[in-house]
């Protein structure tokens, strides 16, 4: 056997170990053969007639259920939306700025004795910044500049060039 493989390896020009792996691979290959084409039967694999169906039916009432919950949720976020959407459209919030600002005219607010509710009509000032408006005046006893507006928090040297020309000062 040993001259046999000397002999191949050197016809072929390959080492010992590469023919050794040449036959093991060829002997694999017919044994391959063999087997697959059941003259060697070493495993019989049992036939099974499985149905489907069951586990699809299934697949299908847990699909149905899904959707049939995404479509309910989905009418209840409607709903939700729906609400928040006319609620967007109430007469307060579409008065523009414009609209706000339009009854007053230039030097028109008195700062030291306006209310919170004149001071909500200016642009940028809310109900928070004119109730702090009040409450500075209140502690300074009346506002002797309009600069002093920048001590209260919220009202910037932007906000205070924005609404100055709607206001003037009056002990």
């Amino acid at each position: 056997m040993k001259k046999i493989l000397e002999s191949i390896s050197l016809k072929l020009r390959f080492t010992k170990i590469e023919v050794k792996t040449l036959i093991f691979v060829f002997c694999v290959f017919i044994f391959g053969l063999i087997v697959n084409y059941g003259k060697l039967k070493i495993i019989e694999k049992p036939k099974r007639n499985f149905s489907y169906s069951f586990h699809d039916s299934l697949f299908k009432a847990i699909e149905n259920k899904k959707s049939a919950e995404s479509e309910s949720s989905k009418k209840k976020e409607k709903r939700v939306d729906s609400k928040a959407e006319l609620s967007d459209f109430s007469n307060k919030k579409l008065v523009s700025k414009k609209e706000r600002i339009s009854n007053f005219e230039e030097f028109s607010i008195n700062i030291n004795e306006a209310t919170e509710k004149v001071l909500t009509k200016l642009p940028g000032i809310g109900p928070k910044t004119a109730a702090k408006i009040v409450a500075l005046r209140q502690q300074k006893n009346g506002f002797n500049s309009l600069k002093d507006l920048l001590d209260v928090k919220g009202i910037g040297t932007k906000k205070l060039n924005k609404i100055k020309k709607y206001l003037y000062l009056e002990k």
